[in-house]
């Protein structure tokens, strides 16, 4: 019963932008969570800002965590269409809806500061008429360097629109994404988020000639925070409800 409100941004994502992430979500329980996502990048060159939007739910198995046994949750995003400029008097329309099946294994004994993460995310992209179904992996850990923070890692594909130019033909492919970050949490109301990130999908690197692992603009350096609300104890202390039991 939680209330969460999410921000980071970033100068090196694309040349010469500014990208900016927010993500509101709300908790019920240790059951469900709703959440809403905007992306938008704001161009130096005064282009118009390119906003990437979605709505998704959380569910988490209600399963009893042991040792050995891990906990599970399933997640649906529905991504909203979006405009993206290839030209300037052209534009495409790409979507993308995804389910996720993720796992959580906390270890114990003398790695019992490490917990990993992996799952599935199984993506339905959409470029104008060309449509593709992908499935892509991907793996995280955390090892909790202090009672306050930790460290973060994670390794995915994710999907790359690349369209099509001179009346070519549009292509959905899968690029890895790396990142690599700490978390802080100064209060339990208030975190702090630092990470760099290799995100060559947002620029579509693969197929540019200054594409590489040398390149500036490849890498993403973000710095964010996250406020939350514990929605479900203020409205116990207000007056009794069903789940203050």
């Amino acid at each position: 019963y939680v209330v969460s409100v999410a921000a980071d941004a970033s100068l090196l994502s694309e040349t010469g932008a500014l990208s900016t992430t927010g993500v509101a979500a709300i908790g019920f329980g240790d059951i469900a969570q709703l959440e809403y996502r905007l992306s938008a990048a704001a161009s130096s060159q005064q282009v118009a800002p390119v906003s990437l939007r979605s709505l998704g739910v959380q569910m988490k198995l209600p399963l009893r965590e042991r040792k050995f046994v891990p906990a599970f949750a399933v997640a649906l995003r529905m991504g909203l269409p979006r405009n993206d400029r290839v030209a300037e008097d052209d534009s495409v329309r790409e979507k993308v809806n995804d389910l996720y099946l993720v796992s959580r294994l906390r270890l114990w004994g003398p790695l019992r500061r490490l917990t990993l993460h992996g799952g599935v995310r199984v993506g339905y992209a959409s470029i104008d008429d060309t449509k593709r179904t992908l499935v892509l992996p991907a793996g995280g850990w955390e090892v909790k360097m202090a009672p306050h923070a930790l460290l973060a890692g994670e390794l995915a594909l994710v999907p790359a629109f690349v369209p099509g130019v001179a009346g070519g033909s549009h292509r959905i492919a899968s690029k890895p994404f790396g990142r690599l970050g700490i978390r802080w949490a100064i209060h339990p109301a208030f975190v702090l988020d630092a990470s760099l990130g290799y995100r060559i999908e947002v620029a579509r690197f693969r197929d540019s000639p200054s594409g590489g692992l040398d390149a500036l603009v490849d890498w993403d350096i973000r710095l964010g925070a996250e406020v939350f609300l514990p929605w479900g104890a203020l409205v116990c202390r207000a007056g009794s409800s069903f789940f203050c039991q």
